[in-house]
């Protein structure tokens, strides 16, 4: 069941339940019985994960002021190289 909020012209918001995509274009005032037309609204995004969040968030903020980087990132040392027979003669960086 999904949750549509509907504007009355004479009271506030009310909230009604109905299956998803079948809620009227409008119902009455459960206060006044006026037509109470249905508003859209943004879907409910904050019951994602916390890192999901907080990614979102991040990417947001890099789209109009992106991170600086301060240093270069540690290069490979010559041990963290696999050493294998076959790949002896490929050439080195």
């Amino acid at each position: 069941m999904t949750v549509y909020t509907y504007r009355c012209p004479h009271c506030s918001e009310i909230e009604a339940t109905f299956p998803m995509g079948t809620a009227p274009a409008a119902v009455p005032c459960p206060d006044c019985g006026a037509a109470s037309v249905r508003t859209f609204s943004a879907p409910m995004l904050s019951r994602i994960p916390t890192a999901v969040s907080t990614q979102l968030q991040r990417a947001e903020r890099s789209a109009s002021e992106p991170e600086v980087v301060t240093s270069l990132p540690r290069r490979r040392t010559r041990g963290a190289v696999a050493v294998h027979p076959a790949t002896r003669r490929l050439p080195r960086p």
